[in-house]
C-alpha cells in the first residue's frame, strides 16, 4: 500500500471523528476570516476619512461680509489647507436641489432665504483641519454651527484599535482551539489503528513509516477547514459584490483592499499547514509509543 493510500485509509477509517475536525478547523477559518473582513473595512474607513477630511462652518445671516472675505483668506493661507471655498445662499440651494432632485415636495419647501451660507475646508490630514477648527473658534460668532468629523475619525481609529487586540486575542485562542481538537483526534485515531500499529512494528516498519499518515492527516483537516471557511466566505463575498459595492457607494465608504484580504489568506493557509502539522506531531509524539 502506497504512501497516500495509506493517508486515503486513516482518513475513511472514524469518519466521525474526522468529522468533528473539519468542522472545528471550519468554525475556526469561518470566525477569523469574518473578523479579518471587518477589520480591513474598518482600517479601509479610517483611511479614507483622513484622506479626505473636510469641515463646513454655517454661517449666520446677519454676517458682515467683509470678515467672512478676510477669514477666507487667512484659512488659504493655512498651513497644510488645500481648498477654502465660500458657498453663497444661492449655491446652497443648487446642491440642495441636485440632492433632493427626486423630491418635489422637498423642493418647494425650500428656498435660497432658508438655507445658510457657508465655507467648505477641505485639508491634507486631520491635524492640518485642527488649525482651521481653532481659527474659526476665534471667530465663532460668525457662524451658526461647525461640523468638524474629528470625533468620527478618532472614534473608528479608537475602535480599529481595539478590534486589533481582540482580533489577536481571539485568533490565538481559536488557533489553540483548533490545535487541541485536532491532536485529540489524530489521538483517538492513533487509538483506533492501535493493532495495525502493533502488526506494522512485528514486521519492522520504522517509526517514520508508521507516524506518516499520522503527521499529514492533521495537516489535511485544517486545509479542509480552511477551504470551506475562508475559501467559502470569500465565494459569497465575491458572489455579493455588486450589493457590497451598492452599500458601501450608499455609505460613502471605500471597499476593502482585496490585496490585503488576498495577503491575509496566504497567512491563513499558512497557518493551517502550520497549525495541523503541529498538532500532528504533539498527538503522534504523545499516543505514538
Amino acid at each position: 500500500m502506497s504512501f497516500w493510500q495509506r493517508v486515503w485509509h486513516h482518513l475513511r477509517r472514524g469518519p466521525f471523528q474526522s468529522l468533528a475536525a473539519i468542522l472545528a478547523t471550519f468554525s475556526v477559518f469561518l470566525l477569523a476570516t469574518s473578523f479579518l473582513f471587518l477589520l480591513l473595512t474598518l482600517l479601509g474607513a479610517v483611511r479614507y476619512f483622513e484622506s479626505r477630511p473636510e469641515l463646513s462652518a454655517f454661517l449666520k445671516d446677519d454676517v458682515n461680509q467683509q470678515r467672512v472675505e478676510e477669514l477666507v483668506k487667512e484659512l488659504r493661507q493655512t498651513p497644510g489647507v488645500k481648498d477654502v471655498h465660500y458657498v453663497s445662499k444661492e449655491e446652497a440651494l443648487q446642491i440642495y436641489r441636485r440632492l433632493n432632485k427626486d423630491n418635489p415636495l422637498l423642493l418647494e419647501m425650500v428656498t435660497a432665504d432658508v438655507l445658510p451660507a457657508s465655507i467648505e475646508v477641505s485639508a491634507n490630514s486631520p491635524n492640518s483641519l485642527q488649525l482651521v477648527a481653532d481659527k474659526l473658534q476665534k471667530n465663532k460668532d460668525l457662524f451658526e454651527d461647525i461640523y468638524f468629523p474629528k470625533q468620527v475619525i478618532a472614534f473608528l481609529s479608537h475602535l480599529v484599535t481595539t478590534l486589533e487586540w481582540l482580533g489577536g486575542g481571539l485568533l490565538i485562542f481559536l488557533g489553540f482551539y483548533a490545535l487541541i481538537t485536532i491532536m485529540v483526534v489524530v489521538g483517538m485515531k492513533i487509538a483506533l489503528f492501535s493493532e495495525e500499529i502493533e502488526i506494522l512494528r512485528l514486521l519492522g516498519a520504522s517509526g517514520r513509516y508508521i507516524a506518516g499518515p499520522f503527521l499529514l492527516e492533521g495537516v489535511i483537516y485544517n486545509l479542509f477547514g480552511f477551504f470551506l471557511g475562508s475559501g467559502g466566505l470569500v465565494a459569497v463575498l465575491a458572489l455579493t459584490r455588486r450589493q457590497l459595492i451598492t452599500v458601501f457607494q450608499q455609505l460613502s465608504l471605500p471597499l476593502p483592499d482585496w490585496r490585503w484580504l488576498a495577503a491575509s489568506l496566504l497567512l491563513e493557509f499558512l497557518f493551517a499547514i502550520f497549525v495541523g502539522f503541529l498538532a500532528s506531531l504533539l498527538a503522534v509524539r504523545r499516543y505514538l509509543k
